[in-house]
């Protein structure tokens, strides 16, 4: 595992001005204090268990830290060449750099940019650069659940999709990702990310 482990310290250089280095070595005294078996990761299990309150129940935690995993997985070629066994425990093992990352995308220290990256990424789970309207449906109904029923989800999700697809391809790119964000309350209801 040292590998996955190691390979991770891209995307944690990447972080690594958004925490001062007391803030970088008290989140890293945090996930081994959480990695009680000294593993070097952990599950996700373990870190969404270890969540504060106000953190774990933002609908989108999960999702989030799929996203770190899988950036991680295809950066250091896991997802390509490891053992079936070996993806498994990777694609459900947190490590050190991406309990960083992860730590990043909450901190009003981490520019805007980096988080809408890596919310898009949320919306796109098939990781192709755009997101279906599937995809949404998926993300609405985590946000949205609670409030509106399955014809209200879709219809909403629907009318919200189409405003926001200006190619009228049926995929959202980027751009009009942003464009989805700015036209709705969505931003609103993501705030705690943003």
């Amino acid at each position: 595992h040292t590998t996955m482990g190691n390979a991770t310290g891209t995307a944690a250089s990447q972080n690594a001005g958004v925490f001062t280095k007391a803030e970088r070595t008290a989140l890293l005294t945090r996930f081994n204090k959480i990695d009680s078996g000294k593993q070097g990761y952990l599950s996700k299990r373990q870190l969404l268990t270890s969540l504060s309150p106000t953190m774990a129940c933002f609908p989108l935690v999960e999702n989030i830290v799929d996203v770190i995993i899988r950036r991680r997985m295809r950066n250091d070629g896991t997802a390509m060449v490891a053992s079936k066994k070996a993806r498994k425990l990777a694609q459900n093992s947190v490590f050190p750099a991406d309990f960083l990352v992860f730590a990043s995308m909450f901190s009003p220290k981490q520019k805007q940019a980096r988080k809408l990256v890596v919310l898009f990424e949320v919306f796109d789970p098939d990781g192709d650069g755009y997101a279906k309207e599937e995809d949404v449906a998926t993300i609405f109904r985590q946000l949205f659940g609670t409030y509106y029923d399955n014809g209200q989800l879709e219809a909403m999700t629907h009318a919200v999709f189409v405003q926001a697809d200006v190619d009228a391809d049926g995929q959202l790119s980027f751009r009009e990702f942003l464009r989805l964000l700015s036209q709705t309350d969505l931003a609103h209801s993501l705030s705690r990310l943003l």
